[in-house]
């Protein structure tokens, strides 16, 4: 807990504000930060779609003997699971920050710091 103090500490002195300051800021940067996930949730989500749309009125029906639609289709499966990951993922953080912005603080503090520990 003493290390955890002298690091805002240190936060603080650097950037010239006293330690409820710099709290203060973090509080209000969770509501961006969550606001700023749910933007880039929405983007992937409707590049999902836009790359459903053109793959469907390019290949039309799904046709295995057509190696091109194949290929699409399978390329819009990948892309959809590594959205709906990166979405799973980080979702967490996302709730945090927006309903529980003290939790969120005081996460990417302790992160920080066990970032800077290494």
């Amino acid at each position: 807990m003493e290390e955890f103090t002298q690091f805002l500490e240190k936060m603080a002195n650097v950037l010239g504000v006293t330690i409820d300051k710099v709290w203060e800021i973090l509080l209000k940067q969770a509501f961006i930060s969550g606001m700023l996930d749910i933007v880039i949730y929405s983007c992937l989500v409707l590049s999902c779609t836009y790359v459903y749309r053109f793959i469907k009125a390019k290949a039309g029906t799904f046709n295995m003997h057509e190696a091109e639609n194949v290929s699409m289709w399978t390329l819009f499966l990948i892309w959809s699971v590594i959205v709906g990951c990166i979405i799973l993922l980080n979702i967490n953080s996302t709730v945090a920050a927006l309903f529980n912005p003290e939790y969120w603080a005081l996460n990417k503090l302790i992160c920080k710091l066990m970032y800077l520990r290494k």
